[in-house]
């Protein structure tokens, strides 16, 4: 099952226990270091076009 970061974050505070809290802290990390990586690639994508 695949949640959006929106989705893990209200799943989290459903759950409420401190394992659920720990678990969405790094999910959530992982979808920002996701972000970062996708738009760095879009970044050298673009640049390589423009060779």
């Amino acid at each position: 099952m695949l949640l959006p970061n929106r989705g893990v974050a209200m799943l989290s505070s459903v759950l409420g226990s401190e394992r659920a809290i720990e678990t969405n802290i790094l999910i959530i990390r992982t979808f920002v270091m996701l972000r970062s990586y996708q738009m760095h690639v879009e970044d050298l994508q673009q640049k390589l076009r423009e060779l």
